[in-house]
This record gives C-alpha cells, sequence and structure tokens, in this order.
C-alpha cells in the first residue's frame, strides 16, 4: 500500500515547512487547510497541511523510514481552501515572510494555531507508581485536580523537569496528552436606539445652546 506525504507548515517561533507521513487511519480526514498536530523534536506542535508531497526515493536523506507522521487531526475542518493558502504562499513569497506566519494571520477569527495541551490519567488500570520525584508529584495533583493544562502545571511545579516527567508519564501508559484550542472570549457590543426621536432632538438642540453659551 502506497504511503501518502503531506507538507506542514510550523508557526512561528518555528516557521518552516516539514515533510510527514499520512498514517492510514488519518488518509481520509487530512487535506489542505487542516491543522494537525505533528511531532518536531521532543514534543509536539500544531501545524497547517498545506499540501500532498511525492513520496521521497529511496536513496533520499532523510529515507522514507526515517520520515515521522502526523499525530493527529484537530477538528473536523479545512479551515483553509487551496485557494487561500497559495495566496499565502504567494505572499510570503512576495514579502521574504515565513509561510507560517502569513497562514496564522488568513485562519478565521479567534482561531490560534498553536493549540494548548491538556493532561489527563490514563484510563488504563492502576500502574505501578513512578520512582521520580516529579513523575509522582504530578500524577496526585492529576489525582486531586482531575486533567489539568500544561501550562497549569508550570506554574504548580515549576519548569525544571516538567516536560521530561511529561514524556515519561505517556510512555509508560500513566497519562495522556490531549491537544485542544481554547474558543474565543466572547465580544459583547451594546447598541442604543432612540425611544423618542422628538425629544431627542429636542435634548440635541438645547445642549448645542449651552455649548454656543
Amino acid at each position: 500500500m502506497r504511503r501518502l506525504y503531506a507538507e506542514v507548515a510550523l508557526p512561528p517561533p518555528l516557521n518552516r515547512q516539514l515533510v510527514y507521513g499520512l498514517p492510514s487511519a488519518l488518509e481520509r480526514d487530512v487535506q489542505p487547510g487542516s491543522i494537525v498536530l505533528v511531532p518536531v523534536v521532543q514534543r509536539l506542535m500544531s501545524g497547517v497541511v498545506t499540501g500532498f508531497v511525492d513520496p521521497p526515493l529511496p536513496e533520499a536523506k532523510p529515507s522514507p523510514e526515517d520520515i515521522r507522521d502526523v499525530s493527529q487531526v484537530l477538528g473536523s475542518d479545512s479551515y483553509l481552501d487551496r485557494d487561500l493558502i497559495e495566496i499565502c504562499r504567494w505572499m510570503a513569497g512576495y514579502y521574504y515572510a515565513p509561510l507560517g506566519s502569513a497562514l496564522s494571520i488568513a485562519l478565521p477569527p479567534g482561531l490560534q494555531l498553536a493549540s494548548k495541551r491538556l493532561v489527563r490519567l490514563s484510563s488504563k488500570a492502576a500502574l505501578p507508581r513512578p520512582s521520580h520525584s516529579m513523575d509522582g508529584q504530578l500524577l496526585d495533583l492529576l489525582g486531586s485536580h482531575g486533567p489539568l493544562k500544561v501550562t497549569t502545571l508550570r506554574r504548580r511545579l515549576g519548569t525544571r523537569g516538567l516536560e521530561g516527567a511529561l514524556r515519561r508519564l505517556v510512555r509508560h501508559g500513566h497519562v495522556e496528552l490531549v491537544p485542544f484550542f481554547e474558543s474565543p472570549p466572547v465580544r459583547r457590543q451594546v447598541h442604543v436606539r432612540l425611544v423618542d426621536r422628538g425629544k431627542a432632538e429636542s435634548a440635541l438642540t438645547q445642549l448645542r445652546r449651552r455649548a454656543r453659551r
């Protein structure tokens, strides 16, 4: 079965286009304009699929076996169509700007390309308690408060050793990392309408007279 590959534009601060393989389970869900979660070194980042590419030749570097897969599709919609992606590609080339930055501007209002991460205890059967102290503190915090954002864990436990603890706990099946997008804040607008137009015009006339005096 032929493996499919997608080009993914990543947002600042990385601002690069990288190629990822598509697992067969995700092939129907991924299309140009989809926002996906992909591995970058030791972490996961969200990016926009800008198109599909030909598979690399066996002798190419990196080889097809070295190319990592898309981890997850975020949302069920394609947020940018092909024409808009091409406009962003032209704009990035014309202004010498990264493609990821141009795509971020073109996304619907309130939708940010950078996703947040929610940490929750795994639904698997009880596992042996890890020996590392940071791992234990993290499990205790999740056990007492339920799922928490990584940003919340940083505030409560500090940043030192946290990412390593998360990787260990995910690898051993203790916790799950769930990417999500926060809903944009609700914007309220105040609308004013005249109840009695005659009284309003009379009041406005009086105000003008007082201003002249």
